[in-house]
């Protein structure tokens, strides 16, 4: 079943629960999908006016819900907060030529032998250049603290932006972070890092991150009110 948001067409799942009171929607992490749970007395007319006055009037009016953007050739992305235009040139060896030096990323060269795979390859280059600028970033704050880790991966995380095992030494990250503004994945992988030395969220871990990241409380707002975005893009 779909349902029209914002001139798109979203999947739209319906569970009932026996454990379930009342109606509910849930709104996945990149809002690609919606799931509606219902008790189990409950009629079609009352879930129908509950996906019709709650949840598309919601989705509708509400900034946070983002419509993805498909991306294709001579598309526009916001990368490490810079506008990048995505350009074919055909006489190019690699599919990709990233900028080694993000500070002055301006353009992603791209070569592709089926608009098909565009997105897909892409995907690929972020997650590459993701890894290598956090990898920077996060032994820069370890640096600071004085502690190590021995692992850091770049997943398409979908609930989190991050996470960090102390006993594993390992740090995973959402290669979605790319398209927030240099400071808001700078404040992710100080968070992380910070976890290295407490795995905790205490007051003592906030403190830890506030020596890495001042202004780490405007920074979690700003993903808190901003997040949904990071997931508009669809690599197909």
């Amino acid at each position: 079943m779909f349902i029209k948001i914002k001139s798109r067409q979203v999947p739209l799942l319906i569970k009932k629960s026996a454990r379930a009171k009342y109606l509910r929607a849930a709104f996945s992490s990149d809002f690609a999908s919606i799931t509606i749970t219902h008790p189990k007395r409950c009629s079609k007319r009352d879930l129908q006016q509950f996906i019709e006055s709650q949840v598309i009037t919601w989705a509708n009016d509400n900034d946070r819900y983002v419509s993805p953007i498909d991306l294709t050739a001579e598309s526009q992305i916001i990368l490490f907060g810079q506008k990048v235009l995505l350009e074919q040139q055909r006489d190019i060896r690699s599919d990709f030529i990233l900028p080694k030096n993000t500070d002055k990323l301006k353009r992603l060269i791209v070569l592709y032998r089926s608009k098909e795979k565009v997105g897909e390859l892409l995907k690929c280059a972020i997650f590459e250049l993701a890894e290598e600028v956090f990898n920077k970033w996060c032994t820069q704050y370890a640096d600071q603290l004085n502690v190590s880790y021995d692992r850091l991966k770049i997943k398409d995380l979908t609930s989190r932006w991050g996470s960090c095992s102390k006993i594993n030494k390992s740090i995973n990250l959402s290669f979605r972070l790319a398209f927030a503004p240099e400071a808001i994945s700078r404040y992710v992988c100080a968070h992380e890092v910070s976890h290295l030395v407490h795995a905790n969220h205490s007051s003592t871990f906030w403190q830890v991150v506030s020596e890495l990241d001042k202004d780490y409380l405007k920074h979690r707002k700003w993903l808190r009110n901003n997040g949904a975005a990071l997931h508009k893009y669809n690599f197909g």
